[in-house]
């Protein structure tokens, strides 16, 4: 049974369920590199939170 990775989540109606890839293919990643299932909300959040992340490192890299 497939279910969303995040943790206590409990959502397992596949149909609600989305793949994150762990290495992103815009990086180069692949269906190799692996995959999670994540419920929409959680892959939302997790989206949201490598964004702040670049932001973040190229800020700091920029020393802006």
């Amino acid at each position: 049974m497939l279910r969303c990775a995040k943790k206590d989540c409990g959502v397992t109606e596949e149909s609600k369920l989305q793949e994150h890839h762990l290495k992103p293919k815009f990086l180069g990643g692949t269906d190799r590199d692996g995959r999670v299932h994540l419920c929409k909300p959680h892959h939302d959040q997790l989206h949201q939170l490598q964004a702040t992340a670049c932001v973040k490192i190229a800020r700091e890299w920029l020393e802006l």
